[in-house]
């Protein structure tokens, strides 16, 4: 059983979170390496919302944090550790279209749960829950990931850069 009041409040805090970070995007580029910066939970809202409304709020006890979204994860699906094929086909998030935002790397293009490459850390990590849990249904009874930091930061040649590579004065408001 959900519990609404939950769900309510992560989508609200997805949001201020969201609005946060794009007042932070234009700091961001020249800055470790980062040439390229979108926010996952501006264009991805609508697989974020998903994700939170389909499996928050059923009591997990124990919060799983990534770091920020990989170009093959949460970026193109919208749920932290997004491996796009888990996304899709175990959690049954629907297929909604994506746009690329402005800013996005050219080597990197949004296509959404129809990207074929896989996230390695999020198959990782959703198989070994589903493995010790059984189901997403028992999993999310127990654990809820989040990324706490929705940006999606390339460096020029369309490289991951992890927020730890930033100066800290520069991602701490995140």
């Amino acid at each position: 059983m959900q519990d609404t009041a939950v769900v309510d409040g992560l989508l609200a805090a997805a949001t201020a979170l969201s609005e946060r970070c794009n007042a932070l995007l234009p700091s961001l580029i020249g800055q470790g390496g980062v040439a390229h910066a979108t926010n996952t939970l501006e264009y991805a809202w609508p697989l974020h919302e998903a994700w939170i409304r389909t499996w928050g709020g059923r009591g997990a006890s124990t919060l799983m944090l990534g770091m920020n979204p990989g170009p093959w994860g949460m970026a193109q699906s919208g749920v932290p550790f997004g491996a796009t094929g888990i996304v899709r086909d175990e959690l049954r998030i629907p297929d909604l279209a994506l746009e690329t935002p402005a800013g996005a790397h050219p080597k990197r293009p949004i296509v959404g749960l129809s990207q074929e490459r896989q996230e390695v850390s999020g198959q990782r990590i959703w198989t070994l829950m589903f493995d010790v849990y059984g189901s997403p249904e028992a999993a999310m009874e127990h654990v809820f990931l989040v990324n706490h930091c929705p940006l999606l930061l390339l460096n020029e040649g369309g490289a991951n850069v992890t927020p730890d590579k930033l100066p800290a004065a520069v991602v701490a408001p995140v």
